[in-house]
């Protein structure tokens, strides 16, 4: 029979899948916020209509975006609801799978000493932290970089003599650029906050049960290299780096259970057999530097860069460790220096 350990991260593969169903309906209200509202918004700012032909005025910037997040504020105070809203929906739904037994049969939950997750964990989820902000200041974030790269590119205008047109239309494809990366960077990095801080609270719980938690990223070319550098790495229980470890991240900590017979249950266990990636179902124990290794060349430049995967390659395709320091990636002098 697989051990407790394999079934728990089959489950926990499942229980992603139906969250990021959750986490999309969110991520689609705020892109219509941050899009299509506030294209609306901005366009109005400009007041484009009678005044579409004449010369964006150099030195109105700062003006034109203030008068634009005047209006932005009813969009931003949504955006802030929906991040406390998505934060407590998302530990709910950890909180409810965790104390159903994660999705394992009934029967093999019933031989385990499994503690639940006290609901009082979910009072002031909606002002947790995660990378150092609540999920309202998440919104915020993402207004104060349309507005610190919006005055840039009114600048631009400006100075290239360009129409209110024509700035209104590089501020709209600003907005909907920023608009979309920040629904995502707030969706995903809430809710891997939000269900981490319940993940974390059922290992305390189960100390008896969970011997520590190993680190799992993506295996895909969107993960970037410190996962990647992370993935598979075991840590003791208390231990260990946070989860998200920036912004958007995917990685998710799997608890290590103890064997069948540490948890007083005469099963003989066989070794995991698979884990999947974007090239489909890849042998285990494998991780993500396996996976890179063994991926097409197209991937491996399209999650390294070119310039990066020529010096991999150089160095005859090391683990990525080498290629970060902490939570830092190293230059490509760096790593050329170095060796």
């Amino acid at each position: 029979m697989a051990s407790a350990n394999e079934l728990l991260r089959d489950a926990l593969i499942l229980q992603a899948v139906l969250l990021q169903h959750l986490q999309r309906g969110h991520l689609n209200r705020l892109d219509a916020l941050f899009t299509t509202q506030a294209r609306q918004v901005i366009r109005g700012a400009f007041g484009v209509g009678d005044l579409a032909g004449q010369t964006f005025p150099a030195g109105t910037g700062a003006q034109v975006i203030a008068e634009i997040m005047g209006r932005y504020g009813a969009l931003i105070g949504q955006a802030k609801l929906d991040m406390i809203t998505a934060a407590q929906e998302a530990a709910a739904a950890e909180v409810a799978w965790w104390n159903a037994g994660a999705g394992l049969p009934d029967e093999l939950v019933a031989l385990l000493p499994w503690e639940s997750v006290d609901t009082s964990i979910l009072a002031g989820i909606g002002e947790l932290e995660t990378l150092g902000l609540t999920p309202a200041e998440w919104a915020t974030k993402t207004a104060g970089d349309f507005m610190r790269q919006g005055n840039l590119q009114l600048q631009q205008a400006a100075g290239l003599g360009e129409t209110m047109a024509a700035a209104a239309a590089r501020i709209v494809s600003l907005n909907e650029k920023l608009g979309r990366v920040g629904a995502e960077r707030m969706a995903r990095t809430v809710f891997s906050g939000a269900t981490g801080r319940v993940g974390n609270e059922w290992k305390r719980r189960n100390a008896d049960m969970v011997s520590g938690w190993v680190w799992l990223a993506t295996l895909d070319d969107r993960t970037c290299q410190v996962c990647g550098a992370r993935d598979g790495t075991r840590w003791k229980t208390t231990a260990g780096p946070d989860i998200p470890a920036h912004a958007r991240c995917r990685c998710v900590r799997e608890p290590i259970l103890k064997s069948w017979r540490q948890l007083g249950v005469d099963i003989d266990e066989i070794p995991p057999d698979w884990r999947s990636s974007m090239d489909g179902i890849k042998a285990d124990p494998i991780n993500y530097d396996g996976w890179l290794r063994g991926t097409s060349k197209a991937n491996q430049i399209s999650a390294l860069g070119k310039a990066r995967w020529d010096v991999w390659n150089s160095m005859g395709r090391p683990p990525m460790r080498r290629f970060v320091d902490g939570d830092r990636i190293l230059s490509l002098e760096d790593l050329i220096g170095g060796g």
